[in-house]
C-alpha cells in the first residue's frame, strides 16, 4: 500500500514538472500554485472485487461500451446434452469423469434457476475445457471442445 501511495505521488509530481510545476525549496510561485489547481487529480481505490467497471480519467475523446452478454440457455442446455450423452466415450478416469458429470449437473442446476449465473456457468465451462483437454486427443473431446468455445457464456 504504501508503494501504492509512493508511486502515485511519483506520478503526479511527474505530471506537474512536465506542465512546468516544480516548485522551488518546496514552494510555488503564484503561477505555480494556479497551474497545479487545474491539474486533475484521480485516485481510484479498489478494495475488492472489480467487475465490468467502466472508468475513464483525463480523455475527453474516449468512447465507453459495455455489452453484456445474454445466456442462451438452450444452446448450453444442448451442449451439456450432448456432452453428457459422450462422456462413455471420453476414456476419462473416473475422477475426470465424476468431476466432469458433476459440472455438467452443475450447468443444469443453473440453467433451472431463474436467474443463471453467468460466472457460475463460465467457470464450469472452463472446467470442463479442462478435463476435456485432458481426455487424450479423443475425436469426441475434440469436437466437444470446439463446440464449447462458440457457447455464449
Amino acid at each position: 500500500m504504501v508503494e501504492q501511495v509512493r508511486n502515485v505521488i511519483l506520478n503526479w509530481t511527474l505530471k506537474l514538472e512536465e506542465e512546468g510545476i516544480v516548485g522551488e525549496g518546496m514552494t510555488f510561485t503564484a503561477q505555480e500554485a494556479h497551474s497545479a489547481q487545474g491539474t486533475p487529480q484521480a485516485v481510484n481505490n479498489f478494495y475488492g472485487p472489480v467487475h465490468n467497471p467502466q472508468i475513464q480519467q483525463s480523455n475527453a475523446t474516449a468512447v465507453q461500451v459495455h455489452s453484456q452478454h445474454q445466456i442462451d440457455s438452450e444452446a448450453i442446455s444442448t451442449f451439456v446434452e450432448l456432452l453428457a450423452s459422450k462422456i462413455q466415450d471420453l476414456q476419462l478416469s473416473s475422477d475426470q469423469e465424476s468431476e466432469l458429470r458433476a459440472e455438467v449437473e452443475t450447468i443444469s442446476s443453473q440453467l433451472s434457476s431463474p436467474k443463471p449465473k453467468s460466472t457460475i456457468l463460465r467457470e464450469c465451462a472452463r472446467s470442463i475445457r479442462s478435463i476435456l483437454e485432458k481426455a487424450g486427443g479423443t475425436l469426441v473431446a475434440s469436437l466437444l471442445t470446439d463446440q464449447l468455445s462458440k457457447m455464449p457464456f
